[in-house]
Order: structure tokens, then sequence, then C-alpha cells
């Protein structure tokens, strides 16, 4: 048994650069000197796994290349590929058109980058927003290479872009290894993709979307290593399980079907026990371990939650699972183009009884029944119409096997496993056990998108029944499908962090001609401030002096800092605390700072005027700055110390 080598060497690349990263730190190489070495040792890596590989499976080549070019061409003729695709192609078409708007990476992860970039190591930041410090860097390591030597975020979209277009073929290999029959998988491979969770990421630095493809191949590695009783397939299994850790700790439940899935191959590991030794202590490095360490030496808790001012975790596991799965209803099911969404935020509330609704808000992060017009990458799920035809699905399969129980009988259940129907239903179901342990934690309230990873694994037990080859082969089913293509496509058009379409232009003569329309004024109010969120420091930082090396910053930890340090590389953002004098930052270069109010009042509780007298300082500029609708325009001002 084979397994793609794109996908044996993109495991390997995530590994090599996340163990990279750390060890370069450890070094204080976190520099471009670094990274070329570390270039160098993964091209000569990639290039021996790639001649072994190939020695091992001789690569079958076309006979010419019109061969080959018929041969892809009938594969995407046909709609869901093509429809695939499509979406694929406007991913990368948004991805290239635009600079990255993702509100968190804005915040804190590429912040954090240029911390540690300038420093030449990862260390703790000494900051107001302490995600910098606690959260995983597996996407932060994947992308730091492209930092060091660009000096630009633009690039970063690749590494979801990748990930998305290793899906399909992740989606079906698991598929039909637990189960499911051929053609269903082959269907349902294109179909899972085109949520909308997967495909506004595929063209964004979020980092959800990449870890999908960790949790996919983790089972699916462990799989083939008990058909094919390879060890080097289940060593490839545990990296993909320690980076699926190393990309988020949330992930974390979802050892849980890898673990099930590993059981039955571990033996495997003794015949080549220093490898494996190896391959455990990189699989330690490249996973959320590094972390959880570090947080524990500089906080007390492994988790690192303790650090932070806004903690959004579930005390109540019961109301947790509660407000989760309330959370994943509405966040699915609400329609792609919601312009109703303003009267359901007001009227939410008030649907649930109160004493209910006061226990959710004690357990779950404030806008847990918050909607939006239109499906954006921080919040969205899979979405209405993929949800709507998974249950369509699910209770045709249930309608046809009553119809035709003794057929589906004797056909039996399709698939490789080979170690009985207990083995089977632990891994098809331990999934569903993963997401009961996260939502009786997690209180954040984009529960939907948090749960990207979730969702492949969920999928085989809901597509196990032999009865659903029946289903994808109805006409009813097929259209379904094309119809939900078409949603998707409107959709990655429409979105408003990388529009497909002139939407700026149009909604300004749409608000010309009809003035009075709440829904156009807010349409433009949105596109708007996404179009410049990218940069949405830059009316402050045009204020700063060109030769002003050190910035302080006084703010409310949640803002998009990054774009105080563009260009990158030529400016430290430094922030400052309520332990400092204008003595200590002096001595640290810092002669302008950059004040937000809500900063002091957090941070400092003093208002502007006590603030400016402790420092013996000056406002030598102000200005007015909407970095998201929701919360509307903020005052910065650009200080000087006198």
């Amino acid at each position: 048994m084979t397994a793609p080598l794109p996908l044996q060497l993109w495991i390997g690349i995530s590994a090599l650069l996340c163990a990279g990263g750390w060890i370069l730190s450890a070094l204080h190489q976190l520099n471009s000197r670094g990274y070329s070495v570390l270039v160098l040792a993964g091209s000569v890596c990639c290039f021996w796994w790639w001649k072994r590989e190939t020695t091992l499976t001789p690569v079958r080549v076309p006979r010419s290349l019109r061969t080959r070019a018929q041969r892809l061409r009938r594969r995407l003729s046909r709609p869901f590929p093509m429809a695939f695709l499509v979406l694929a192609a406007l991913a990368l078409l948004g991805g290239a058109l635009y600079a990255p708007t993702n509100f968190d990476a804005l915040a804190y992860r590429i912040s954090r980058m240029l911390h540690w970039m300038t420093e030449g190591q990862w260390h703790w930041i000494q900051t107001y927003d302490s995600r910098m410090n606690s959260r995983s860097c597996g996407f932060e390591w994947l992308t730091m290479p492209l930092l060091v030597f660009s000096k630009s975020d633009r690039g970063f979209f690749l590494v979801n872009f990748l990930s998305f277009l290793f899906l399909p073929g992740l989606v079906f290999s698991l598929l039909t290894q637990l189960g499911v029959r051929p053609r269903v998988a082959w269907n349902w491979m294109w179909v899972l993709p085109s949520g909308y969770t997967f495909i506004l990421q595929a063209g964004s630095i979020a980092n959800d979307l990449f870890a999908a493809v960790y949790a996919l191949a983790a089972v699916d590695f462990a799989l083939r290593a008990r058909q094919a009783r390879r060890a080097d397939f289940l060593w490839l299994s545990i990296l993909a399980a320690a980076l699926l850790t190393g990309s988020k700790s949330s992930n974390i439940p979802l050892l849980l079907p890898w673990f099930i899935a590993l059981l039955t191959s571990v033996r495997l590991l003794i015949r080549k026990p220093l490898a494996s030794v190896a391959v455990v202590l990189l699989a330690a490095l490249i996973s959320f371990l590094p972390n959880a360490v570090l947080n524990y030496k500089f906080s007390g808790d492994w988790t690192g939650y303790a650090t932070e001012a806004r903690l959004f975790m579930a005390s109540n596991p019961i109301i947790g699972v509660a407000g989760n799965t309330l959370m994943l209803f509405i966040q699915n099911l609400v329609p792609p183009f919601f312009p109703f969404a303003g009267a359901w935020n007001v009227a939410a509330p008030q649907l649930i009884p109160e004493a209910f609704y006061t226990r959710l808000a004690a357990n779950l992060e404030p806008g847990f029944l918050t909607l939006r017009e239109l499906q954006q990458e921080e919040a969205a799920g899979l979405g209405l119409g993929l949800c709507l035809i998974l249950i369509a699905s699910v209770v045709a399969a249930v309608v046809y096997r009553q119809l035709r129980v003794k057929q589906a009988t004797a056909e039996g259940r399709g698939g490789a496993m080979g170690n009985g129907r207990f083995f089977n239903t632990l891994v098809l179901w331990s999934p569903y056990v993963a997401l009961l342990a996260f939502m009786a934690k997690s209180g954040i309230n984009s529960a939907a998108r948090l749960i990207c990873p979730y969702y492949p694994l969920l999928l085989p037990a809901l597509l196990a029944s032999p009865t659903h080859e029946m289903v994808v082969r109805q006409r009813w089913w097929r259209m379904a499908v094309l119809c939900m293509f078409t949603l998707a496509l409107a959709v990655l058009i429409l979105t408003p962090a990388r529009p497909l379409w002139p939407a700026r232009t149009v909604l300004t003569r749409l608000n010309a001609w009809k003035p009075g329309s709440r829904l156009l004024q807010r349409a433009e109010k949105v596109y708007s401030v996404y179009a410049d969120r990218a940069d949405g420091l830059a009316p402050v930082r045009a204020l700063i002096p060109s030769d002003a090396r050190v910035i302080g910053l006084v703010s409310s930890g949640g803002d998009t800092e990054t774009s105080l340090w563009r260009p990158f590389g030529e400016r430290k953002v430094r922030y400052i605390l309520a332990s400092d004098t204008s003595e200590s930052l002096r001595r640290d270069g810092v002669n302008f700072i950059i004040v937000n109010s809500e900063g002091l009042d957090a941070y400092f509780k003093q208002t502007l005027k006590q603030w400016l007298q402790r420092f013996g300082a000056e406002v030598i500029g102000k200005v007015s700055i909407t970095l998201t609708v929701t919360h509307g325009a903020k005052d910065w001002y650009l200080v000087k110390l006198s």
C-alpha cells in the first residue's frame, strides 16, 4: 500500500520547520543565516526521501505529455472535481490579490513573529496580549522563513492553500479505510472541502484549516501502517499527530481517534527502535509540549490560560456542552447571506429562558449568539448548504436501508478494516467523544471555526452505511450538491476579506442611489474596514518620524499591532508597562509612544492627562481609526517624551 509522496513531504517539511524554529531559537539564530542552513538541510532530506520512495514504489510515467494531459482532462471534466478546482483557483486569486486581514493574526500572531525575529529567538514577550506567549506556534514556525527572507506576510496564505489541496485525497483515503464505499467517498471528497470554513481560510492566514490536514493524516497513516506493515507510515502518523497539537491546543482531544487507530500497529516501532525513538523525540519537539513547558515556567500553568486577562473557559462542563452545541447549531445553519443578522442579534438572548441564558453567559465568551450578514472566516462553519445535504443524505440512507435491508445486509460494509467491527466502531465514533471533551471546556464564541480539524473525522461515521451508495446516485442529491457549490462560489466571491468583485465601487453607487438603506450603509462600512484592515494603523504610523527605530505602545492588547512594525525589519515596537519610567524608556531608545485610551484605562488606570504628567510627555498627533465595525472608531495618540 502506497501513500502520496507530496503528502509525505508536506508532513516532513512541516516537522522540519517546526523543529527548526525551536532549535534556531535555542541557538539565537532565528534569522536568514540560520534558516539558510535549515533550508539546505531540508532540501537534502526531501531529496533523499523522494529517492527512497520512488525506489520503493516506482512511479508509472505516462508515455507522453499528451497522454498525461488527456488523463488529467478526463478527471477534471467531471462536475465535482471541476467545482473544487474553481473554488481553489478563486481562493488562490483572493490570497494573491489581497494582503492578510485575519484579525487574530494581525493582533498577535504576526506581531510575536516580529518580536522573535528582532531578538533572533523565541522569548517571553512583555506584552498586554498574553496570547503572544501562551498560544501554540505551529503556523508561525511554518511561515517564519517567509517573513525572515521576504520581510513580508503576503505569502503566508500559501500554507493554507496547499493544505486545502490535500483535503480531497485525504478525505477519500480515510473514508475508504473506515468502511465507506469508494463511490460515496469519491463524491464526498469534493463535497466536504467546499465547507465555508475551508474555502474561506484557503486564501487566508487563519490557523484552523492547515491543522485539518494533520488530523486526517495522523489517522490515515496509522491505518496505512497497519495494512502495509510499514514503520515509516507509523512515524509519519506520529509526526502528523504532534503537528496537530502544535498547531492549536484545542486540537489535543483529537489525539483520541489517532491513538485508537495507532494501537493495532504500535508494534512496528520495535522493528527499528533507534529510528522510532528519534521520531518520538522529534514529535515531542514539534507538538504543544514546548509551549506547555514554557507556559508552566513563566506562568505556573501549562495551558497558559492563567496569563490571560479574558479567560473563555467553561467552568461548568454541562453548560459548556450545551452552549457549544447551541453555537454549532446556529453558526453552521445560518444562511450564507443573512440580512436579518442585526435583528437576530437583538432578539436572540430573549428567545432563551433567562435563567439558562445567565448560566450560558457566565461560561461563554460574549457574543456567542451573534451572527453576521455574510459568512466570514472568523466564525464560519461548514455552512447551511453542506449541512442540509449531510442531514438529507443520512435520512435518505436510513430510508433506503429500510427499503432494501436484505440487499444491504448481503453486501455488507466495504473498506479494508480487518480487525473486526468493534475496532471499526471505536475509530468511527471516537471523534465525537473528542468533540464532547472540547465542548465541555471551551467557551470561545467561534466554535464552528475552532472545530475545523474535527469535521473531516466526524464524517466517516455518518457515511458508513452501504446505502449511501444509493444516495449519491440520485439525481436530486447531485443537483443539491451543485447548488451547494454555487453558494460556496458566491460566498468566496463576496467575502469582505478578499472580495472578487468591485465591492466598494458598487456599494458607493448603490448608497448614492438609495441613501436611506441601513443595510447598504453597513455593507459599505464592512467592506471599507476590511479593505484597510491589513494596515489598519497606517494613519497613526504616518505621524511617526521616519528615523524612529523603537516605538512605544500603550493599547488594549487586542489591536492590529502588526501595522506599527511596517516596513518589517526596520522598526521595533516596545510595550509600555506600569513599571516603566521615562528614564527606562529613554535608555531603551523610546522617544515616541503610540497611546490608545482603552489601554490607559485597562493597564494604568489613569486618564490621558494623568499619564502624560507621569511620563513628562506631550501629544503631538491624534487620529480616529475603525479596526472593526463592531467596536467602532477609537482615538489613537502619538506622544513624545519631553
